[in-house]
């Protein structure tokens, strides 16, 4: 009789051992991570799928607003200062005006004032021009490209930077866009640093003009211009686009947000997403088309804050809480090609070398973010450029340099105000810095960070020549976590 497993040419089935068990368990395991692992990348996917389509129809929507709203019309923001001038209001903008001017106006487009609540103008001579006038022959030719501003209704609104009681009365922050005076060392020749940021601008006035009354007994403010009521419609974009009706809070959906808070009537608005405009007029001759960018928010912070200078601990600062500012050397490299006592960083149009004081924190900067060069002198004579041969410490000028061949013979340290955007494409971490040899004003104590942009530089840092470069001028960074998207755009405004 034939037994089971009796075959002499066939031995028997054995079963799983444990270490077969063990490498299945370690098989499934790795199968089960990658496939865990799979979840947050998605996440995080959809996130920036999100952001990306978000930013792109808030974009069409500020620039179809911008064009149809005139919002940038640049007679606004002088009618501005004329309403409040015959209201008996203190100026619209900080900086008071000679009667010299044409029109005794303050133009923020193509003018500013050389410190905060000073005069454009110093002397009675022309000559003696502090404050920058894009106008002036002394600054530019005419028809020549207005100064770059932050048109950002939405920062005053939220701030009320701008006094909107009846007497314009109160203490108004000038608040400047990527100002980094306090954060950014000194030029090397001692004088302060161009880092004193774009004007924020608004012609969004909200000043209370006079008041009227219904027949109910309701008082109603009557404004100047366009209200800042406005200004949350047109520069933000809600998370959610459908709400509870905040008139009836008897009757309120169990689905829908509730825009209210309990017990008070304030309101609650939900604003994940919103835009400024950085840009200048084309043409200071031509005050209907502004060329610039949009740039789009998430999450911004609006809000002050009062810190001790990282540079000097017994100056306080207040800047923004979203706007970082730190030194930056555009087109870094440690190989100058040198065409005189300066010239400019050999192959490295894509480069930036961000430094900032070590009592600081580290600024965070990833791949993906974004930063601005704000590189501003609001001073008329250091900003001018006489010389065009080499780095003047005199009043000629420090936004000097020579023809850069390796760029098509451009002056690429000019212009002397700027907001230039850049996309972050690779970082390094951030290390000691070991400082400028030849400089007075670095004795270390200073970290830096390298990163690459998206983009060929629209502006570099002249470098000194010799076997240890250092910058001949001192050029500032805005390190901006909160946008998503920089998009360029040229308004028309009929």
């Amino acid at each position: 009789m034939i037994r089971p497993g009796d075959h002499r040419d066939r031995p028997g089935r054995s079963g799983i051992t444990l270490t077969e068990i063990l490498i299945g368990i370690m098989i499934l395991g790795v199968g089960l991570v990658s496939i865990a692992t799979l979840f947050p990348i998605g996440l995080l996917r959809l996130r920036e799928a999100q952001r990306q389509s978000r930013s792109a129809l808030l974009f069409e929507s500020a620039a179809a607003d911008m064009a149809a709203r005139n919002l940038v019309n640049a007679q606004s923001f002088v009618y501005a200062d004329l309403l409040n001038l015959y209201a008996g209001f203190s100026s619209w903008y900080p900086c008071q005006v000679s009667v010299r001017t044409p029109d005794g106006l303050f133009n923020p487009l193509l003018q500013d004032a050389a410190s905060y609540g000073g005069d454009v103008y110093a002397g009675a001579a022309l000559t003696d021009l502090v404050g920058l006038d894009a106008g002036n022959s002394l600054f530019h030719i005419r028809g020549s490209a207005g100064l770059p501003f932050a048109y950002d209704p939405l920062w005053r609104y939220k701030m009320t930077l701008y006094p909107q009681d009846p007497a314009g009365a109160g203490v108004v922050p000038e608040a400047r866009f990527g100002s980094g005076i306090g954060f950014v060392r000194n030029d090397p020749d001692g004088g302060a640093p161009s880092a004193h940021g774009l004007q924020r601008l608004t012609n969004f006035n909200g000043r209370v003009r006079s008041t009227y009354t219904d027949g109910a007994g309701n008082t109603f403010p009557i404004y100047f211009m366009q209200t800042t009521n406005n200004v949350p419609s047109i520069f933000v974009s809600p998370e959610d686009v459908v709400w509870n009706e905040m008139n009836n809070p008897s009757n309120l959906s169990p689905i829908l947000p509730d825009r209210t808070i309990s017990g008070t009537g304030a309101s609650v608005n939900d604003w994940r997403f919103s835009w400024i405009f950085t840009g200048r007029l084309g043409s200071s001759s031509n005050a209907a088309t502004f060329e610039g960018d949009l740039v789009i928010y998430e999450n911004r912070a609006f809000d002050l804050e009062s810190m001790p200078s990282p540079l000097d601990s017994s100056v306080t600062i207040v800047k923004p809480a979203d706007e970082t500012v730190v030194e930056a050397v555009f087109g870094y490299s440690t190989n100058v090609a040198a065409f005189g006592p300066v010239g400019y960083g050999s192959a490295a149009d894509r480069t930036v070398l961000l430094r900032w004081p070590a009592t600081m924190a580290d600024p965070i900067v990833k791949t993906g973010d974004w930063i601005c060069d704000v590189t501003y002198e609001r001073q008329q004579l250091v900003a001018l450029n006489t010389q065009g041969t080499v780095v003047q410490t005199d009043d000629t000028g420090r936004f000097v340099g020579v023809p850069n061949p390796l760029n098509g013979g451009k002056w690429d340290n000019t212009p002397a105000q700027r907001a230039f955007w850049y996309q972050v494409v690779k970082t390094t971490p951030a290390v000691v810095d070991p400082g400028f040899a030849g400089d007075p004003n670095v004795t270390g104590g200073f970290r830096r960070m390298i990163v690459q942009v998206n983009s060929a530089l629209r502006a570099r840092t002249p470098m000194t020549a010799g076997a240890t470069p250092s910058p001949a001028v001192v050029n500032a960074a805005l390190i901006a976590p909160h946008v998503v998207n920089v998009i360029p755009q040229t308004i028309v405004i009929h």
